[in-house]
């Protein structure tokens, strides 16, 4: 198993390259950028990472198909990819539609909207002559199932073992698909961001698609969550602590951690990354790197 780091651009620039030099002198596999509306866009930090590493493999997680043109995207990937080589993975998704509706985006038919725009961002990108891995984020059927037969990977926002069989469940038999897993993660002891992890995990919970909900009856606690979280009571989150934490995160002590990393290889998990808010603490970093038994790089 292959293991990465996910970035979220509430922190500077320099803050995040070190993030990134610390991951691949431990030997983390990749780094990746999330978009967050309201948020500085990964593409003010990508080259910079990109310039201050030597090999580590930089990745979006994801860009949504609403909020990037694909020529806004192809032009870029392949600007970079000229100058810092094949590092690159476009990770593309829909995006929190709560905050796409802020913005006054309308999600209609996302299966459509996405196959269009990747075909699109592969015809754009051949033009230019490059050839960028592009992975899709999702937990919808449709998707898992395009995405697994078109570019051979997933990327699932899941981190429970349980929520992975159930998505791999819905693949054909003959349909072999690289499964990459990312969510949020936190080691136990780290009181100042026990309530970060507490919020990521109900985002992730909130933004499931319906038939994830219907499947783990989970309709009615996204319902309230979603009500927590649009009136910024995150207090309230704390009723539900367990619960997110242990389904929607990867958390506790650092033998448990090494647990949940076991049991999602198990389910099928190829490359892991761990999500907010871990990349706010670089101890934390250096501890797992060092327990999970990277291979250095050389």
């Amino acid at each position: 198993m292959d293991f990465g780091i996910n970035i979220v651009t509430d922190r500077p620039i320099d803050y995040a390259v070190r993030v990134a030099q610390v991951a691949e002198k431990l030997g983390f596999k990749s780094i990746w950028i999330g978009e967050t509306l309201g948020l500085k866009h990964p593409f003010k930090y990508i080259h910079h990472i990109a310039e201050r590493t030597r090999r580590i493999i930089i990745g979006t997680s994801i860009l949504s198909i609403y909020t990037n043109s694909v020529k806004k995207v192809s032009s870029y990937f392949a600007n970079i990819v000229e100058i810092y080589g094949q590092r690159f993975i476009i990770g593309l998704g829909i995006g929190d539609k709560k905050l796409l509706e802020k913005v006054g985006v309308k999600t209609r038919n996302t299966f459509r909207d996405m196959v269009t725009y990747v075909d699109r961002l592969e015809e754009a990108l051949n033009k230019r002559r490059v050839e960028i891995p592009i992975i899709i984020g999702s937990m919808g059927p449709k998707l898992v199932q395009y995405s697994c037969k078109v570019y051979g990977s997933i990327l699932l926002n899941t981190v429970h073992p349980d929520y992975v069989k159930w998505v791999l469940r819905n693949l054909e038999n003959n349909t072999k698909c690289k499964v990459y897993s990312i969510g949020p993660c936190l080691l136990e002891g780290d009181k100042n961001n026990l309530k970060a992890v507490k919020i990521a995990a109900a985002l992730v919970l909130r933004g499931m698609n319906k038939y994830f909900l219907e499947e783990f009856k989970l309709n009615n606690l996204a319902k309230e969550l979603d009500k927590l979280l649009e009136s910024g009571k995150y207090d309230k989150l704390d009723k539900y602590e367990k619960f997110l934490l242990d389904n929607f995160s990867i958390y506790g002590t650092l033998e448990q951690v090494l647990n949940r990393v076991k049991e999602l290889e198990n389910a099928g998990v190829k490359h892991l990354v761990f999500g907010t808010p871990l990349y706010r603490n670089i101890g934390q970093i250096e501890v797992l790197g060092k327990a999970l038994n990277l291979k250095q790089p050389t």
